[in-house]
This record gives structure tokens, C-alpha cells and sequence, in this order.
């Protein structure tokens, strides 16, 4: 008798259940049900474990913009420092050379200034022998 109901498409199972389907092809669905949920869980996995990978790299790369950010301000204010630098050293220059003319300047009026003395003492000198 099962030869003839599996004829028509109708199987017993292992309960003694009539069914419809073939038990080996019912044994393989069910297979296939559970690998297929074990899949789901796994990509499911993947997906929660990728989130938070992705998280992590975000959150380095805001990190590392904050940095470079800082990094770029430091660069500019060491420029900042260096032409400020220079520019100070030029204005010393400047005042070197500015002091410089004037101490030539008073050395020469100085020499006039004796030599104006001199004379003027020979002139006393002068008057003072001939009186």
C-alpha cells in the first residue's frame, strides 16, 4: 500500500504521519531551514562586528583630522614665530646701523669740538702772553 500511495505523491513519515512530501526531500528542507538560520546568524554577526569596525575607523579618522588640524595650527603659528623672528632682527639691524652713523656722527663733532677748544686756548694763550 505505500508503494501505491507513494505512486500518487502521498508518504508516511516517521511519526506515521501521511504526507505529501518525500521524507528524504522533507529530511533536506528541514536541512537546508537549519543551515539557513545558522547563515542568517552568521551575517548577522558580520554585519554587527562591521559595525563596529566602521565605528572605531570613524572615530580614528575624526581623531586624526582633529590632530592633523592641530598639527597645521602649530605649523602655522612656528611660521608666525619664525617671521616674526626675522622681522625683529631687521628692525635690530636697522638700529645698529641708525647708532652706528650717530656714534660717527658725535666721534667727528667731538674732534671738531677739541679741535675748536684748541684753538681757542692758544687764542687765551695768545692774549694772555702778549697782555
Amino acid at each position: 500500500m505505500t508503494d501505491s500511495l507513494s505512486k500518487i505523491g502521498l508518504y508516511f513519515d516517521d511519526l506515521n504521519k501521511l504526507r505529501v512530501v518525500e521524507p528524504s526531500v522533507s529530511l533536506q528542507s528541514n536541512q537546508l531551514k537549519d543551515e539557513c538560520k545558522a547563515f542568517i546568524g552568521n551575517v548577522s554577526e558580520f554585519d554587527k562586528i562591521t559595525g563596529e569596525v566602521l565605528n572605531i575607523v570613524d572615530d580614528l579618522a575624526k581623531e586624526l583630522e582633529s590632530e592633523k588640524m592641530r598639527a597645521l595650527g602649530l605649523q602655522n603659528m612656528l611660521q608666525s614665530v619664525s617671521r616674526t623672528r626675522e622681522l625683529r632682527r631687521e628692525q635690530l639691524k636697522d638700529l645698529i646701523k641708525e647708532n652706528t652713523w650717530e656714534l660717527e656722527r658725535l666721534k667727528v663733532q667731538r674732534q671738531s669740538l677739541i679741535k675748536m677748544e684748541q684753538e681757542r686756548q692758544d687764542l687765551i694763550d695768545k692774549l694772555v702772553v702778549e697782555r
